[in-house]
This record gives C-alpha cells, structure tokens and sequence, in this order.
C-alpha cells in the first residue's frame, strides 16, 4: 500500500468522485481457506471485480494500456489480495474466539464496505465498516483512526486492529490512501467523469446485485460464489438430517433461513450514505 503514497502525477478531478469497495469472505469446513470476492466501484458504477480463486482483479472499464496504467493495476490486484487475506484471518480469529472454527454450526461471513468521496474542494470524506453474519460488526472513524465495536464478538478484533493501525499508519489516514487510489483510477480509466455522474445519495438496493445493472460476467461470478456456499450448507444440513432425522428442511426458503449465511446476505450492499 506504501506505493499509492508516491504519486507521480495527480490528476484534476472537476466535481466530486467516489470510491468504494465490496469485500465478503465466507468460511468452510477446514482446512479450506474462507471464500472470498470483491467488488469496486468508481462514482457509483462497478469498475473492477476480484476473484479470490483466481487471484486477479478484472476490469469492467477500459483504461489506459500504459506502463503507468499497468502498474497502477497490477497494484489494484496486490491490495485486494492483501485485503482478502486479513478479512480471512479476522473471519478465523472471531470463530476462534466465539468456539466456532471447527464449522459445526455451518459457515460463516464477514463483510467489508471501505471507500471515500473526494468533494469538489479536493477534501476526502472516508468510511470503513464491517458485517459479521450479517450483523454490524465494527466501524472505523477515519478522523480520530479508531474502531467502535458494535458487536460482542468485536472488542477483541477492535483492540488489536487499533494496536495495528497506531503502529503502520501514524500520521497517515485510510482515507489519504483512499483519496490516492481514487485519483490514480480516474488517471487510468478513461472518460470515467464523462461518462458517469456521481448520485448525491447512494441509493439503497436490497441486494449484492442492486446497484445499476451489471455485466453478466459479474452476475455468472456472483452465483458461483453463492452455489459454492451452497454445496458446502448442503453437505452439512444432509450430515444433520442423517444423525437428526426429524429435521428435514425440503423447501430452499427452510434452507436459507437455518443457516447464518443467509441472515444479511442480501444487505451486503451497504445502504447509508458516504459518512
């Protein structure tokens, strides 16, 4: 992330922008690594999509094919690599913490929305907030960089997070880095102000998939993600059925609601506006 501080050339972004991240990383029987995808938005329509699998952030916009371009991507997809793999060590230390890593009880979820909005006088408006099983979990004040947990499993994660961020970022805030990358997409993805317009408010969507339409290559990624969690519920609903066999849930509505998974899934989207 140090390398979003060097900028070699900052561009002139006329009215406000915004840049915001979806994260969800979903856990499975070990010694499975947790699930996990990403989206990322630029003035309210996605840009990019990351898939923990493959490994790489795809582009859903053209951009400049320059070896400044090329960096600035490449870097895209370190940060998120580096971001899955500290939301999947989080997700392992909450179930840690509340008896729950051996996956008894069926998965689990962690979800992240982290961004800022750049305002038409060049000042930065951030936010960072988190989900666990659908339930707010901890949100972090950008001005005084500290966490409030709202969650009784998020105190410990609370303090260690704010030992972690007094000792890497001392003087530098999340949304500076947020501001950096912003203004570095909008150098590299061409005619983005001219295409878009940021909304004065986020409009709420029920949904992962509410917000603007889509490309069906995101919609084909974002069922693979949720027929894969399937598999795994499935699996542990039929070895329950087996030692329990009163239960027998046969409608998918029964499935949806006996597994946490699903309790906030569909409001991964956060609604509120840009704090």
């Amino acid at each position: 992330m140090m390398l979003l501080l060097q900028i070699v050339q900052m561009v002139q972004v006329r009215g406000p922008a915004s840049l915001q991240y979806d994260l969800i990383v979903v856990s499975q029987p070990e010694p499975r690594e947790p699930l996990y995808m990403a989206l990322g938005y630029i003035n309210n329509q996605l840009f990019l999509h990351y898939d923990g699998e493959s490994r790489r952030a795809v582009l859903q916009k053209p951009w400049n094919d320059t070896e400044e371009g090329r960096k600035v991507w490449d870097r895209v997809t370190q940060d998120l690599e580096e971001r899955g793999k500290e939301l999947r060590v989080t997700l392992q230390d909450i179930l840690r913490q509340n008896n729950q890593s051996d996956s008894s009880d069926g998965s689990h979820t962690l979800q992240a929305t982290l961004g800022c909005k750049l305002q038409g006088n060049n000042s930065t408006r951030g936010f960072w907030r988190f989900r666990f099983d659908g339930q707010d979990f901890l949100t972090f004040d950008p001005e005084r960089l500290n966490w409030t947990a709202t969650h009784p499993a998020a105190k410990r994660i609370k303090e260690k997070w704010e030992d972690w961020f007094q000792m890497k970022f001392p003087k530098v805030h999340e949304e500076e880095y947020c501001s950096i990358r912003l203004q570095r997409y909008l150098a590299s993805w061409k005619g983005i102000l001219e295409r878009t317009e940021l909304p004065t408010e986020v409009p709420p969507g029920p949904n992962l998939l509410s917000r603007g339409p889509l490309q069906v290559e995101l919609l084909i990624i974002s069922i693979g993600l949720i027929f894969a969690v399937l598999v795994v519920v499935g699996a542990q609903l039929w070895r329950r059925m087996q030692a329990k066999p009163e239960i027998r849930p046969t409608r998918r509505s029964e499935w949806k609601s006996a597994h946490p998974l699903f309790r906030g899934f569909g409001n991964f989207r956060e609604t509120q506006s840009v704090v």
